[in-house]
């Protein structure tokens, strides 16, 4: 199905990617920022530092940096409502019973089936992110760790890549 966009003119000035992002937020209009994972979090521990993995100008950058057609798959599978196979309940579902393989699937689906994409999205972010983590344990850090749940998932996760290099990674319930 090809979901209504609505007014064309609020896409004119904006970038593919960005108009990809404008249109998977149409589905999240409940959503209030505010309540993201990350600030309840910060409410329920809020004496504990912290320290951004990733800002915003370089998330951002990531999707201005994709090549223009690998952006147009973005924005076809926004078009097409086509973000992946399981729907958030699913996910949920998965998250809270550790299912990582249900949600490292779901890391391959949708735009994310785009080989370039994915890496620049997942795989590279995870990388990069495994660089600051490991440094700060390198440092007898013993940091707490909040990332998007796909970012747990597969061989290319952050469990996985820090298991690899010899660090013990337990899942909490």
């Amino acid at each position: 199905a090809i979901r209504a966009a609505g007014d064309p003119a609020q896409f004119a000035d904006v970038e593919t990617w960005a108009a990809a992002l404008m249109l998977a937020g149409l589905d999240n209009t409940d959503a209030d920022p505010g309540n993201g994972i990350d600030r309840a979090l910060v409410k329920a521990m809020p004496g504990l530092p912290r320290a951004e993995l990733e800002g915003t100008q370089n998330q951002l950058s990531i999707f201005d940096h994709l090549p223009e057609a690998d952006q147009r798959v973005m924005l076809n599978s926004a078009l097409r409502e086509d973000s992946g196979d399981a729907s958030l309940q699913q996910l949920a579902t998965a998250w809270r019973k550790g299912d990582l393989d249900t949600i490292a699937r779901e890391t391959r689906t949708g735009m994310m089936a785009d080989p370039v994409i994915r890496k620049a999205l997942y795989s590279d972010r995870n990388a990069a992110w495994n660089a600051r983590i490991e440094a700060m344990l390198r440092a007898g850090k013993r940091p707490f760790v909040a990332v998007g749940t796909a970012h747990l998932a597969g061989p290319d996760g952050l469990p996985s890549i820090l298991a690899a290099q010899g660090w013990q990674v337990t899942r909490l319930q």
